[in-house]
């Protein structure tokens, strides 16, 4: 995750061409100034609680991904080894 510290370099032939690999970047963001301003509102006190609806373990990531089409969660965050949970907060 994330953008990486040192040059990266891909073989246009090898890898997109012979191997079918796809590349997509974003646009518009600055990463870290979204991640910096989370963090300041967290250490504020945000309360997350109301707006997590789901607690769903990783495992379960297909249930998740239904909800979240079909509009019937608020957030869901997945945990690795996590029970199911409709309760909010983290």
């Amino acid at each position: 995750f994330g953008v990486p510290a040192d040059r990266v370099s891909i073989d246009l032939a090898r890898d997109v061409i012979f191997k079918g690999a796809k590349i997509q970047g974003i646009i518009g963001r600055k990463v870290w100034d979204t991640w910096n301003d989370m963090n300041r509102l967290l250490e504020e006190g945000l309360d997350l609680t109301p707006i997590v609806t789901h607690k769903i373990a990783l495992e379960d990531y297909e249930t998740a991904f239904e909800l979240i089409r079909e509009g019937q969660c608020g957030k869901v965050v997945m945990f690795p080894g996590a029970e199911a949970s409709t309760s909010g907060g983290i």
